[in-house]
């Protein structure tokens, strides 16, 4: 029965997921912002401004290193950080497999608690494999908080080429005032 509700739990969970995309910026796409494509605006560019971190990319962050990186075409850091976090998993898988094969266990505070029965290694373990574990948290950190950044700073320097250039037209329009025609020109300005 616990299984049952365990998989329906993370059914749900995954439903949830997939339902909703939470942005972490409060404002609207790029090119929302934009009434149309401007002229010489190349499809990089476009792309660009469609780029947005969502919650499902941060959860395959997680699991896949560098992934944000890669998303937003900057593959040298996310070599980086691939790099980075295979090292903190080596770390990690180290401290554990050496304490199995050590004191077949891997309860590392019974180790630091009883120092007198137990030799220095079991904490040499636990160290390698905290160190392997903040150095995976500071990775995945990383590549979430630059990823976000250089998707933002991107995103208005294209904004600000293409953003602000003022584009006029004016065409000759037609109103009525108390049933009277007025000729008139129409000007549009878009920013």
């Amino acid at each position: 029965m616990r299984k049952v509700f365990l998989i329906m739990g993370i059914l749900l969970f995954a439903n949830l997921l997939s339902a909703q995309t939470i942005s972490t910026h409060s404002w609207e796409n790029g090119v929302k912002k934009l009434t149309s494509i401007p002229e010489g605006m190349t499809y990089d560019e476009f792309l660009k401004l469609q780029r947005e971190i969502s919650w499902q990319r941060i959860i395959a962050s997680t699991l896949i290193p560098g992934y944000l990186h890669f998303y937003a075409d900057h593959d040298k850091e996310g070599w980086y950080v691939v790099a980075t976090r295979s090292i903190g998993t080596a770390l990690m898988f180290y401290g554990l497999l050496d304490e199995v094969n050590y004191a077949n266990t891997i309860d590392f505070f019974y180790a630091i608690a009883n120092k007198d029965e137990v030799e220095d290694r079991s904490e040499r373990n636990f160290i390698l494999f905290l160190t392997g574990f903040t150095i995976n948290v500071l990775a995945f950190s990383f590549d979430w908080a630059h990823t976000d950044w250089l998707i933002s700073k991107e995103r208005n320097k294209i904004l600000y080429k293409y953003g602000i250039k003022m584009r006029g037209e004016v065409t000759p329009d037609v109103s009525f005032l108390n049933g009277s025609l007025i000729p008139g020109l129409k000007v549009k300005i878009r920013l």
